[in-house]
């Protein structure tokens, strides 16, 4: 899958996600800090239908915290999105990196 996603103020990012596989009722989206892979900033599910996705700012609630690298650096967060069928099984993978701040 492709993956692309921009950062947005006070909201979890918006994504534009393509070549999702037939099958696909939702993507499962996940952030990590290539800098301290073991901070859990979660993520969660958004419900889609087609091959081609544009999930808007703030679509992610409840389990994400959005970046937060200490005063004055810069980190890489990796965003890993896998498309799920109606049974949650996983039917492809994409991922995608920017830095924050930018």
């Amino acid at each position: 899958m492709s993956v692309a996603f921009a950062w947005c103020q006070n909201a979890s990012p918006s994504f534009k996600v393509g070549q999702i596989p037939a099958g696909t009722k939702s993507l499962r989206l996940k952030m990590v800090d290539r800098d301290v892979p073991t901070w859990s900033h979660g993520g969660g599910d958004v419900p889609i239908s087609g091959p081609t996705a544009n999930v808007p700012c703030g679509a992610i609630s409840g389990a994400y915290n959005g970046p937060n690298p200490p005063a004055g650096q810069v980190h890489t967060y990796e965003w890993t999105v896998t498309a799920l069928d109606g049974s949650g099984n996983a039917l492809a993978v994409g991922t995608a990196s920017k830095k924050y701040p930018q």
